[in-house]
């Protein structure tokens, strides 16, 4: 899939402004929901329409959806967004093939700086709220090159915003191992932020989930 290092200089000016991109892996089957669930209705749009959305509303510079080929339906309902959609010439077996994909088009169409960060974003996350998206964005800002992971009550979820330069090492991890590698590979710049919401640890994995996470929120 080639590097996922720029080809430019990697010097960059303190003045230059970080940009926040945004790596969502959308390449499932839905064997446990029993039905396509990033189209399931959700706050007037579906699932995957309204996290992206979030991801939009939050001043990601770029939000890239990573999409079977021939998920038709899926495809359509990003290009109801503002997002890019990335098909693999390969479909992925995994979270972490998916955002080896992604990383590349980044690469490709965005030429990121090391000042950069990019967000992991579960496709199916769909209580995802703009606030978070841009707490962590924040944070960043005062703790650069650091990966800072949203925690509530001890238990980490999503999203899980990565600096630019472990964007490589998501290629070398090994063919087990998921993204949660890089976190425990360098312990030493794994930055927690408290969140007193514990929405972010929902996902959409089951009609019991999309049933509860429903009723939860009252549409």
């Amino acid at each position: 899939m080639g590097s996922l290092m720029s080809t430019e200089s990697d010097n960059y000016s303190s003045a230059v402004l970080e940009r926040f991109f945004s790596v969502v892996p959308a390449s499932g089957h839905s064997r446990r929901m029993g039905r396509p669930k990033l189209l399931l209705p959700w706050k007037g749009v579906t699932v995957i329409e309204h996290v992206v959305q979030t991801l939009l509303d939050a001043e990601c510079s770029e939000v890239l959806v990573v999409i079977r080929s021939e998920d038709q339906l899926l495809q359509e309902a990003v290009r109801r967004t503002r997002a890019t959609i990335v098909i693999p010439p390969v479909n992925p077996t995994d979270m972490r093939m998916s955002v080896q994909y992604g990383l590349q088009k980044l690469v490709q169409s965005c030429n990121p700086q090391p000042c950069d960060a990019w967000f992991l974003v579960p496709a199916d996350h769909p209580t995802l709220e703009v606030e978070w998206v841009k707490t962590l964005q924040q944070v960043y800002r005062e703790h650069p090159l650091e990966i800072h992971v949203p925690v509530y009550e001890g238990r980490r979820g999503h999203p899980v915003l990565f600096p630019w330069s472990l964007a490589q090492e998501v290629t070398a991890l090994p063919e087990d191992k998921g993204i949660n590698a890089l976190l425990h590979a360098h312990p030493s710049i794994v930055r927690e932020q408290s969140f007193h919401f514990r929405e972010i640890l929902d996902d959409l994995d089951t009609p019991d989930d999309y049933r509860r996470l429903n009723k939860e929120h009252r549409f």
